[in-house]
C-alpha cells in the first residue's frame, strides 16, 4: 500500500479551479467530417503496450524500471523523507496509545467537506492519487496528534492577562561595518531620549509618537490595540506587562530598536467569567498547536532509530 503524506488535508483546502461554475453550454453544432490524423499524433492505447512498457516514443519504449529510476533521480530523496516522517509519526501515535473514535474522524471530515463542497474534495483526492481510505487514515492521524500535543499544553489565568499599550520606537539602522552601526544606536537612543523628556514634560505621548515614531502605528498615536502574552518580543512583552496603567515606562531595547511603552488600559484573566475564559484559553491553545506539534514531531524524531542510505541510486 502507498505511503500518503500525513498533511495531505492541508493541501486539499487549496482552491480548486474544478468547482468554479461554467458557462451554459451552447446548442450542440453538427459534427465534421473526421479529418485524418495527422502524422507523429498518434498515441497507441495503454492496453496495447508491451508488459513493463508505460510509454512508447517514434517505437522506441520507455519502460517502468526506467521510469522509476528517472523518478529517483530527481525527487527519490524528498519522497525517502516525507516516507520517513511519516513512519515516525505514526510509531509516535502508536506508542502514545491515544485512542480515536470513528466519530471524530467523521467530524473532522465533514469539517473538511464544508471547506470544499460540490465534490472539489472528491476531485483533489484524485489529483493526489489518494482514495477515500487514505484521506481517512491521515485525519485519523491528525486527530490523534491533537490528542497528544493538547495535553503538553497548559494555559493559567495569567495566560489570559491582556493590555492596550502605546510605544514610539526609533530603529536603530544597520550600518556598512560595526562602527557606523554603532554611531546609529548612539543616535536612536539620543533620539528615543529626547522623546521622553518631552512626555515626562507634559507633551501628548500621541502627539510624540507621530512625530518620533518609526512604526506604522504612529498614525494611531502609537496605539497597538489590546495584545496578550507571547504577542511580542520577550523584552517588550515584559514591560508592558510590568508597567502600572497610565505610567510611561524607560525607554526599552528589542531587536527592532528603542521602544517607550505607556499602558492605557489592562484585562486580567483571573477576573474574567468562566465561559469566557473557557473560549479564550481555547484561542489560545488552538494558537500553540501548530508550534507545539512542531515541537512534538522533532521530538519523536530524536527517539526514533532510523537507518537510511548515504546516497539514494536508481
Amino acid at each position: 500500500m502507498k505511503t500518503k503524506t500525513l498533511w495531505i488535508a492541508v493541501s486539499l483546502s487549496l482552491p480548486l479551479a474544478a468547482s468554479l461554475p461554467t458557462a451554459p453550454k451552447a446548442a450542440t453544432p453538427p459534427k465534421p467530417a473526421a479529418k485524418p490524423a495527422a502524422k507523429g499524433k498518434t498515441t497507441r492505447p495503454a492496453s496495447k503496450l508491451p508488459p513493463g512498457v508505460v510509454a512508447m516514443v517514434n517505437g522506441r519504449p520507455i519502460s517502468r524500471a526506467a521510469l522509476v529510476q528517472e523518478l529517483i533521480k530527481r525527487a527519490g530523496g524528498q519522497a525517502l523523507d516525507f516516507m520517513i516522517e511519516d513512519a515516525v509519526r505514526r510509531d509516535a501515535i502508536k506508542q502514545s496509545g491515544v485512542v480515536v473514535s470513528p466519530q471524530e474522524v467523521q467530524k473532522r471530515l465533514q469539517e473538511l467537506r464544508q471547506r470544499m463542497p460540490g465534490g472539489a474534495l472528491e476531485q483533489q483526492l484524485q489529483r493526489n492519487g489518494m482514495t477515500m481510505n487514505d484521506l481517512l487514515s491521515n485525519l485519523k492521524a491528525q486527530v490523534a496528534i491533537e490528542k497528544i500535543v493538547r495535553k503538553q499544553i497548559t494555559v493559567s489565568d495569567d495566560d489570559l492577562d491582556q493590555v492596550r499599550a502605546r510605544h514610539i520606537l526609533v530603529r536603530v539602522q544597520a550600518g556598512k561595518d560595526d562602527a557606523e552601526t554603532k554611531a546609529n544606536a548612539e543616535a536612536a537612543k539620543k533620539k528615543i531620549d529626547e522623546a521622553l523628556t518631552k512626555i515626562k514634560g507634559g507633551a501628548d505621548f500621541a502627539q510624540i509618537a507621530k512625530e518620533y515614531s518609526d512604526d506604522g502605528s504612529k498614525d494611531n498615536g502609537g496605539d497597538l490595540g489590546f495584545f496578550g502574552r507571547r504577542k511580542m518580543v520577550p523584552e517588550f512583552e515584559a514591560a508592558a506587562f510590568s508597567q502600572p496603567v497610565g505610567a510611561v515606562g524607560d525607554p526599552i531595547k528589542t531587536m527592532f530598536g528603542y521602544h517607550i511603552i505607556k499602558v492605557e488600559e489592562r484585562k486580567i484573566g483571573k477576573e474574567m467569567k468562566l465561559e469566557d475564559k473557557a473560549k479564550a484559553k481555547e484561542q489560545i491553545i488552538q494558537e500553540r498547536l501548530q508550534a507545539e506539534t512542531g515541537r512534538w514531531l522533532q521530538q519523536a524524531r530524536q527517539r526514533a532509530q532510523i537507518q537510511k542510505v548515504d546516497r539514494l541510486t536508481p
